[in-house]
């Protein structure tokens, strides 16, 4: 009784701070297929846009046939097939545990999507998009993170590593005779993600895996993992599969 008491007496009607005006223009305008809002890439403004125009700047990046690849059909059931063959020869010569196993398998896998974040601070008019693929449960969500677990702490001891401003702002401050005429400049390398050469990151990644000084997994399982990431990177866009190309 005593505990009904107190809920009763902490308990408040939740009072919303929107007019019924304002209420049917938000719902009128989620009901409205042709426009599209999406948080702007930098920041932090919503962006509402034209469906013609998001499109367009979806369709220009995808089109790109360097990087993206149009599927004939829905590639889960292929992809999911060999990821588990994979993982599952990996667990039975023991390269992983019962655990890592029911980590990186996912038997209920959910079609990762692309869209695109206006970057209106670059243009207003006709913003290009940064692309990003929503993989939430998807068939290779767990596996990049797993390759990461090894990757990091090959990265963090590179001699080019930075961790953040403050990082870099501290390495600034040991450097010797640094004179007042030094000009510093920044460059911005465009699309630096779906720029990097896959078969030249790979051989990369396996170079400085070879350097580790562990008795970890084998270097050439996790270089095949990265790659199973890069070919079975694939999305939907407006009822349509992509996957990334290998380049």
């Amino acid at each position: 009784q005593e505990v009904s008491l107190l809920n009763k007496g902490l308990s408040f009607n939740k009072k919303s701070n929107l007019t019924r005006s304002e209420k049917e223009t938000l719902d009128e305008l989620c009901r409205n297929k042709d426009i599209v809002i999406k948080p702007a890439d930098k920041g932090g403004g919503l962006v509402i846009m034209p469906r013609a125009l998001y499109n367009h700047e979806v369709f220009r990046q995808l089109e790109n046939t360097s990087y993206y690849q149009a599927l004939p059909s829905d590639p889960t059931t292929l992809f999911q097939s060999e990821i588990d063959k994979f993982i599952q020869e990996a667990h039975f010569h023991q390269l992983i545990s019962d655990k890592e196993m029911r980590y990186l398998l996912n038997r209920s896998p959910t079609r990762p999507v692309f869209y695109v974040l206006p970057k209106v601070h670059k243009s207003l008019v006709n913003p290009p998009g940064r692309p990003i693929v929503a993989g939430n449960n998807s068939l290779t969500e767990h596996l990049p993170n797993f390759v990461d677990f090894f990757l990091r702490p090959l990265v963090t001891s590179l001699p080019s590593y930075l961790r953040d401003t403050a990082d870099f702002l501290q390495c600034l401050a040991t450097l010797p005779n640094v004179h007042q005429d030094v000009i510093l400049a920044t460059m911005d390398v465009t699309s630096l993600y779906t720029n990097i050469p896959h078969h030249e990151g790979l051989v990369a990644l396996e170079h400085f895996l070879d350097l580790r000084d562990d008795d970890g997994l084998p270097t050439k399982f996790i270089i095949k993992m990265a790659e199973m990431v890069l070919t079975k990177n694939y999305f939907l866009f407006e009822n349509q599969y992509y996957c990334l190309r290998l380049h």
